[in-house]
């Protein structure tokens, strides 16, 4: 089995003055559990520089349309720049230096559009976000990553679905490693399992 690489720099740390610097931030949590709203939040902490919100959700249909309008305007006063986009290699690193923090909103939607809307394989697709997110962080001083957590569901699943299911738990893994700050939201509320935000 190929490895997955993480090419993340580790951040530096607090810089003591209220706001935070320097940090990679992951949020986890179930379906609808409140991980956007703690997302944002701890965005909003990072300081008065400007914000890129990354939404990775991609227009396909309808319903995928209203949700995107619908996330638009939560977000209109919320200080962020929004960049859509569904897949990894769309934006350069360039793109990015424009912005003290980056909130990348989600890597459970960004994963399935690359393994259904590229065709790449789960590990492909796992490689290439990995390597997307660390290009993120190399542009900003703060990085937000929002992922989910769907492994409580034993089902019987096709193929397709388990190599989906097998890639985001790498991701999560290997964003959970090189965090500086790990937190599930648990219907809204943060639980920190590694390091904290003061």
């Amino acid at each position: 089995m190929r490895k997955i690489f993480c090419v993340l720099v580790k951040p530096k740390r607090k810089n003591g003055k209220g706001a935070y610097r320097d940090l990679l931030i992951l949020i986890i949590g179930g379906a609808a559990g409140g991980k956007s709203e703690l997302a944002e939040q701890i965005c909003g902490r990072s300081g008065n520089g400007r914000k890129v919100y990354i939404a990775a959700m991609a227009a396909q249909d309808a319903e995928s349309k209203q949700r995107i309008a619908k996330h638009r305007e939560m977000r209109k006063d919320k200080g962020f720049t929004t960049i859509e986009h569904a897949l990894c290699g769309q934006y350069s690193q360039l793109v990015f230096s424009e912005y003290e923090t980056a909130l990348l909103e989600c890597v459970s939607n960004l994963l399935a559009n690359e393994m259904y809307i590229a065709g790449e394989s789960a590990e492909g697709a796992a490689s290439k976000i990995i390597e997307y997110i660390g290009r993120i962080g190399g542009g900003v001083q703060n990085t937000v990553v929002v992922s989910n957590d769907i492994f409580g569901d034993a089902g019987d699943y096709d193929a397709f679905t388990h190599g989906y299911i097998k890639a985001l738990g790498s991701i999560n893994r290997i964003l959970a490693q090189k965090a500086d700050v790990v937190v599930e939201s648990v219907c809204g509320i943060p639980v920190f399992l590694k390091g904290e935000i003061t």
